[in-house]
């Protein structure tokens, strides 16, 4: 039986190296170029718009949608909402926004009914450590990001604010939320306990993994990747952890405003906490009525 011939090996000529060699610097190149590009858009939207802003009257608001195909349908808010505050384009606005109201509501709302709902809460922030471990996830890796929203939710019982002040209240929430040294802490953990109610039944949510091979590597990415953008699946999970609800009203181009409450079962009694968010691509604002 005769032997298979041997492969011939080809050397690469001097010129071809050098070639090869000058790709590889001017792909690099390019990826600085786009790395430098996408650091001062970074930097241009920090320098121009705060973190959360005050409330705005929505007429002052849609005006930053003049001469847009999403116009009217901030004409159709008005007959629900009178304001809303604008946020931060980073990435985790929905993660904010969603916080901002919650610690909000519970920080100003004096009733038995927002009293038993926050200790309802603060009892699944406190176990939010446990469920983690149980999933996993190292220790060492979590408890910083468990201990600052713990305590930042806890803060809020004896807050000594004068809650009726507005200014006041917006000032509070400042310091939680609007800063990038306590505020990627509460927001991770948000992010955190999001995954935790998706891992946790990932078995019901397996079948929208289209991109990915199951909902642990979903997460992973698009959960807890830092600045990725919040879709219906991270909505799904927070509130279904926290056991709270999040009403999204999305403009659409006909004029209307697209009203989706999750879970779909909530009831809006004026009884229990409900984030009012509004969703225009690729973005979260937070809605008033007053």
């Amino acid at each position: 039986m005769s032997e298979a011939p041997e492969k011939e090996v080809t050397v690469p000529t001097p010129e071809e190296e050098q070639k090869k060699k000058e790709q590889e610097e001017e792909i690099m190149r390019q990826i600085e170029l786009n790395t430098n590009a996408m650091n001062d858009i970074k930097k241009q939207i920090a320098e121009s718009m705060p973190f959360v802003s005050k409330k705005l009257n929505i007429d002052d608001y849609k005006e930053h949608w003049k001469d847009n195909k999403f116009y009217d349908s901030f004409i159709s808010l008005l007959d629900k909402y009178s304001r809303a505050r604008e946020l931060r384009r980073d990435g985790n606005c929905f993660y904010r926004a969603l916080l901002w109201q919650m610690f909000e509501y519970f920080l100003t709302t004096k009733s038995s009914e927002a009293s038993e709902e926050y200790e309802k809460i603060l009892g699944k922030i406190s176990n939010s450590k446990a469920d983690l471990l149980a999933l996993g996830y190292d220790e060492i890796v979590i408890d910083d990001f468990y201990d600052q929203f713990l305590t930042a939710f806890k803060d809020l019982k004896d807050a000594t604010i004068d809650v009726t002040d507005e200014e006041a209240v917006h000032e509070y929430l400042e310091k939680l939320f609007s800063n990038e040294s306590l505020a990627p802490y509460l927001l991770m953990h948000c992010r955190f306990m999001t995954s935790a109610y998706l891992k946790a039944n990932s078995i019901l949510y397996e079948d929208f993994m289209v991109d990915y091979a199951d909902v642990g590597s979903y997460c992973d990415i698009e959960i807890e990747g830092v600045d990725r953008e919040a879709e219906q699946m991270a909505i799904i999970g927070i509130t279904n952890y926290l056991g709270i609800a999040a009403e999204i009203n999305q403009v659409s181009a006909n004029g209307n405003v697209e009203s989706l409450t999750i879970p779909e079962d909530a009831i809006d009694d004026g009884k229990r906490f409900i984030a009012k968010l509004l969703f225009t691509p690729g973005h979260y604002d937070s809605l008033y009525t007053h």
